[in-house]
Order: C-alpha cells, then structure tokens, then sequence
C-alpha cells in the first residue's frame, strides 16, 4: 500500500460520517501538511465539526519542501499547494484532494491522486461500508457538490448508484483499492476490472470546498 497525502475536505467530509478511519485501512502511511491542520484548526474555531488531526496517532504532519516547483494560481489553496509539493516529495504517494484545480495540477504534474469518492467507492468495493448512496446522501447535505455528469451517472439508474462489480480473487482485491485514481464510475461490467484511466476517462469531474473558505 502506498502512503498518502491529504488535503482538508476528504478530512473535511469523511470525519461527519464516521468514515475517516477508512484512510489507515487503504494507505501506509497518511500525511498531512501544516497549512492543512491550519485549515482545520479555522474550521473548529467557528463551530465546524472537524477532528484535531494532532490527536489521531496513525496521521502524521510533514512540512512540504520545494513549493516553489508548485505552479502558482491565485485560486489554488495552501492546503492544495503543500499537498502537491508532499506528492512530489514522496515518491509513489497518492494525493487525496477534491478540489477540481487542484486535481488539474496533480495531472499536470503527474501525480496518483484520488479524492472522497473514490475512497467511498474503494470501501464499497472491499466491502467495508455496505452501501454508498446513503453516504452519498448525507454528504450531499453537508455540501458535497457533485457535477451534473456525476449526478447524472446517478439518476440514469432507478436504483441510485448501481455497482454491478466483478467477483475479485485474493490477488485482484490487492489491487482495486490502490489503482483507482479516481472511483468515479458507479458501472463496472464483469469479468473485467476497470483501470485507473478508464474511469478517469469515463466519468464527469466533481469537486469541494470548505465551506468556511
């Protein structure tokens, strides 16, 4: 398992439904940056539900180096900035990030990266959470904003959203939680396992914000 670098809102929003454990089951190792916990620590400061990061033993904060080599934008958050300079600080990392221009400078710099979904939809498939839509439902209400592609991808099924997965062997299992670079596709057609890049192909971009930024 790789480690990972995360940004504030997969925190953000995992932690309301009790799933940010869920990060330690898929990743070595899960770091976050200073400007990360500053985030969080304003979240807190103004009645935001959101855990002290200090105080979970299985996450560790790194100050990033080289953040010059991270491309300038106005709207890209120090959060996201010193997440992408730890993704390329530490070799075969995966960044955890949902914000869509953040995501655009991972691509760009040829960085793994996954967000809150595809952790949800990583847990579905290894069966630790028993369905998605009601997680889906309640981030929805916490502000969790999803594309009109995704919601479409959604809605284009009575059912919500509908996994028809393949059977995984022992082996195969290995592999799915950790090479999805983005779970964005609620299809799957056995008996073949979708790659990384086929769903990121597949499917429609969504992103998140704190809501105190």
């Amino acid at each position: 398992m790789p480690e990972a670098i995360c940004d504030t809102s997969p925190i953000q929003y995992l932690h309301p439904v009790g799933l940010l454990h869920l990060l330690p089951q898929f990743y070595t190792r899960i770091v976050v940056p200073p400007a990360v916990v500053d985030e969080l620590d304003q979240g807190r400061t103004i009645g935001i539900d959101l855990p002290d990061v200090r105080a979970l033993p299985w996450m560790k904060i790194q100050a990033p180096k080289g953040l010059e080599k991270v491309p300038t934008a106005t709207d890209l958050g120090a959060g996201e900035k010193e997440v992408l300079a730890l993704g390329m600080q530490v070799p075969g990392s995966v960044v955890i990030l949902d914000e869509r221009l953040g995501r655009s400078y991972a691509s760009a710099l040829k960085l793994r990266f996954t967000g809150t979904l595809g952790i949800l939809l990583s847990a579905t498939v290894e069966g630790r959470i028993p369905r998605i839509e009601p997680v889906i439902e309640h981030l929805n209400r916490l502000g969790f904003r999803l594309t009109a592609e995704t919601h479409a991808a959604r809605s284009s099924s009575q059912k919500g959203w509908r996994m028809s997965l393949p059977t995984f062997s022992s082996a195969d299992r290995f592999s799915v939680p950790t090479d999805f670079m983005d779970h964005r596709s609620f299809v799957y057609h056995p008996p073949t396992i979708p790659s990384a890049s086929s769903i990121e192909h597949q499917c429609g971009h969504f992103f998140n914000v704190a809501p105190w930024e």
